[in-house]
Parts: C-alpha cells; sequence; structure tokens
C-alpha cells in the first residue's frame, strides 16, 4: 500500500534503499550485543578486551543468566548468559536497539529504561502458526513457544493484535508488530505524532525533517527560530515599522519629486528628478515587501513550520521574491546611473534642453533599462526554461517517499536506487527527474504530485536541503 511506503519493512524491491536516499533514515548505531554459542557480550566485555574496562564507565560481570520478567516455558531453550556490565542502571540504553535494548532493559543494567516484554499469551503468534508450539509456564499457565531450527525458545514479544516477533523486532524503531505495541514502551525513540514513524532521539529537532508530519522539527522542544518565517518577533516588529515607514516616505518623495519633473527645463534637472523618483519607488516596494513578510509571519504563527513547504513552494512567496528582487535592482541601477550621470555633467556649463527630442529619448531610453532590467533579473528564475539552473527542490504533498524539499542530487540517488541502471555521473534535468520520479507511482495511490521551490523560496536557517 502507498500509505505503507518507507515504514522501513522492505516490502517493494529497492524500497529501504530508496528511502534511505530520500529521507534519510538513520542506521542504528549504538550498543551492540555479539553472540557465542549460548552467550550474549557487549562487545567491551569480551576477554580480549577487558584493559578497556579500565577506561570504560563500569566493569562486567561474565555469565550473567538471563531471566524473562514473565514466567518462563517448559520445553524451551531459555538459558541465556549474558557478559555484561555489573553496576546496575549504569548504562543509558537510549541508543541501544532490538535484542541489544530488550537484554539490557530486562536484566536491571540500563538508567530508566523499563523492560518491554510481557507474558506470552496462549493465543498469540497467529502469524507463524507454523512456527508456534504449546507449552506450560512455571505457574502452569498456557502458553506458546518458539520453533527455530532445531531448537524451541521463548525469546519472543506478544504483540496485542496476536502476532508476536523477535527480540530483534522490539524497540527497533519499526512497527513490526502493525500495532506498535513493540514500539510502545520503549524510551529509545520519538514517535511522530501520526503515521506510527519512530526516529532516534538524535534526530528529533536536528534541523532535517524524518517525520512526515513534521513534528520532530514543529515541537515546542525545537527552536522557534525554525518554526516562524521570522525567527524573533524583534525581526517582526521592525519588518512592520521599517516598512511602514518606507511606504509613507517614499510616497510623498514619489509625488513630490513626480510633480517637479514636468517643470524641469533642463535636461540635467529632469533626468536627476526621474532617477530619484525610480529610487523612490523601490524602495516604497522594498517596504511593500518587508509589511507582506511581517504579515504572513504573524498570521502563520508557530504554523508555519508545518506549513513551511507548502508555502515556500507557493507562487505567494515566489511572488514576493519577485518583488523583493524587482525592489533591489530598480533602487541599485537607479542610484548606478544617477551617479554615472552626475559626474558626466560635472563641468558641464550649459545644461541641454530637456523638451528636444533628442533629450526626451534618452530620458525614456534609461527609464526603459532600468525598470526592464530589474523585471528581467526578477522574472528569468521562475521561468519554466531556466529551472536548471534557479530551482532549489521539488516539494512532494502527502508522498511519504519524500518528506521536505528535496534536491536533485537526493532525486538522482532515489532514481539510481530504483531503476538500477542510472548512472551517478549523469546530469538529469528537473524534467526528467520529474518523468522519472512520476513513473515510480501510478494514480491509483495518488501519482507523485510535485511542487517547485523557487529560487526566491531559499531559507538561510534550513538545513532541510538534502546535498
Amino acid at each position: 500500500m502507498f500509505s505503507e511506503l518507507c515504514d522501513k519493512i522492505n516490502t517493494c524491491g529497492s524500497e529501504n534503499q530508496m528511502c534511505q536516499q530520500s529521507r534519510g533514515h538513520l542506521l542504528l548505531g549504538g550498543t551492540k550485543l555479539g553472540e557465542h554459542k549460548s552467550h550474549k557480550f557487549v562487545h567491551y566485555c569480551l576477554p580480549g578486551l577487558k584493559e578497556l574496562i579500565k577506561i570504560g564507565p563500569t566493569n562486567c560481570t561474565y555469565g550473567k543468566h538471563f531471566k524473562r520478567s514473565t514466567e518462563r516455558a517448559y520445553f524451551a531453550v531459555n538459558s541465556t548468559l549474558l557478559d555484561v556490565p555489573n553496576n546496575e542502571r549504569s548504562l543509558d540504553c537510549s541508543y541501544t536497539y532490538g535484542e541489544t535494548y530488550v537484554y539490557l532493559s530486562c536484566s536491571d543494567i540500563c538508567r530508566n529504561t523499563p523492560c518491554p516484554l510481557k507474558p506470552i499469551k496462549h493465543d498469540t503468534c497467529n502469524n507463524h502458526v507454523d512456527k508456534r508450539v504449546f507449552s506450560i509456564t512455571e505457574d502452569n499457565t498456557l502458553t506458546v513457544i518458539y520453533r527455530q531450527g532445531e531448537h524451541y525458545h521463548d525469546r519472543i514479544f506478544s504483540c496485542d493484535n496476536k502476532n508476536c516477533v523477535l527480540y530483534q523486532d522490539v524497540c527497533n524503531l519499526v512497527d513490526d508488530c502493525g500495532d506498535g505495541s513493540d514500539e510502545r514502551n520503549c524510551s529509545n525513540h520519538f514517535k511522530c505524532s501520526k503515521h506510527n514513524e519512530y526516529i532516534p532521539h538524535s534526530a528529533k529537532c536536528d534541523g532535517f525533517v524524518h517525520c512526515r508530519d513534521f513534528s520532530d522539527e514543529c515541537n515546542s522542544d525545537c527552536p522557534i527560530a525554525r518554526r516562524l518565517i521570522l525567527s524573533h518577533i524583534s525581526i517582526n516588529i521592525c519588518s512592520w515599522v521599517s516598512g511602514g515607514v518606507a511606504i509613507l516616505l517614499n510616497i510623498h518623495v514619489i509625488f513630490k519629486t513626480a510633480s517637479q519633473i514636468s517643470k524641469s527645463t533642463s535636461y540635467q534637472g529632469r533626468m536627476n528628478k526621474i532617477l530619484i523618483t525610480l529610487v523612490a519607488v523601490g524602495d516604497f516596494l522594498m517596504g511593500c515587501y518587508l509589511v507582506a513578510i511581517a504579515s504572513f509571519s504573524y498570521n502563520f504563527g508557530d504554523e508555519y513550520c508545518k506549513q513551511k513547504y507548502k508555502w515556500l513552494s507557493s507562487m505567494t512567496c515566489a511572488g514576493l521574491g519577485m518583488l523583493n528582487c524587482i525592489a533591489t535592482q530598480l533602487s541599485m541601477f537607479s542610484m548606478t546611473f544617477l551617479s554615472v550621470f552626475r559626474m558626466m555633467w560635472v563641468g558641464q556649463m550649459i545644461p541641454s534642453d530637456a523638451s528636444s527630442k533628442k533629450s526626451r529619448i534618452k530620458i525614456a531610453s534609461v527609464i526603459v533599462t532600468i525598470i526592464s532590467c530589474s523585471v528581467l533579473i526578477a522574472v528569468l528564475p521562475v521561468t519554466p526554461r531556466f529551472d536548471d539552473f534557479f530551482v532549489n527542490g521539488l516539494f512532494y504533498p502527502e508522498n511519504p517517499l519524500f518528506t521536505a524539499s528535496v534536491s536533485k542530487k537526493t532525486h538522482n540517488a532515489v532514481i539510481e536506487a530504483h531503476y538500477g541502471r542510472f548512472h551517478k555521473e549523469s546530469v538529469l534535468s528537473w524534467r526528467s527527474v520529474t518523468s522519472l520520479v512520476e513513473h515510480m507511482f501510478t494514480r491509483q495511490y495518488g501519482g507523485a504530485d510535485t511542487e517547485k521551490r523557487e529560487f526566491f523560496a531559499d531559507d538561510l536557517t534550513a538545513r532541510d536541503i538534502r546535498d
């Protein structure tokens, strides 16, 4: 099913490989258990590594019998010996997973870490009917043991939905049971608000989006600067004030200077006032931009974090970027021409007549050049023909394969993982990327609708575009 894509259970070809590339599913690290016959051991407790104990946090106990917190079953091989640290509650097991987490937490070795195991009911393991055998426990309760190879054992976890999984599938950041019960009593993860997704604690508030619902980055524990358009209320206030002042003052300058243009009889005087007017227009547009950004930041509030990529890929955001660019270029070009003309006019004793045809053509040429160049620079980055030069990434709403904004490099890695015949050295256009991604999905499951993150939709605080 489409909704189960990237659930860390490899049910669709190269699914996990693609999700590793697209969403950065983290490889599980931390303390690992080794195994030799009936022994399970923490690696720094190996006899050959005893010298490490001198610089380690604790000494080790060898051959400690592991006993489930629930009653053990008869006829099962359940004598597991552990070589583990001997100080109770001495380890931080926040970064241990699977059977490592189970053995250590259920041996009272971990700090503030509950044992996830519970009694194995007789009606469990419906997903492994061919491997389950009924037995009785030490208190004469009917239970189930699991056949693995030539032996039977009780090293299984009983799911709430009557399925069962092995210890290696418990507290491993994957919903192996299908109902989340194998991850419910674990203290080694952050659970996303939706979709039964689990990530390591280290992935929470790390600047990258791992949860499809953005809950790992959009919660009260994360820096507020990442949750707002403008990172601080003081910046918002400054934008309101400076933008409002720029609008009011430049409106006054525009009308005052514009009314004097027709009164100027000299070419130099008229050109000077026109350029000053254009500078004021540019500053006026910048004021409008600041007020608009402050308004959107206020309206979004904390909700911006969850709407961030929809906003950054919207035409409204692109339009504001174009407005900012036009305002900046208009002021810059006007001031540049003004400086050049003033330098040319130095020492010119007799002013030219502003009403002559030649003067009017010069004035019109300068106005058209400044305005057209300003608009052209702002429009080119959002023109589809130049997407390969200016598009920052693609956003896929409600698509579990991708979260946040996805760069071309990440797309190339996903395409290679899916098709298997793609060369890393190949440089694909955004058009080719979109076509190849669309062919990964069928319309039956919603297809692969995309929204472009334009050149202007840049975020200096974002680490979410994977490169």
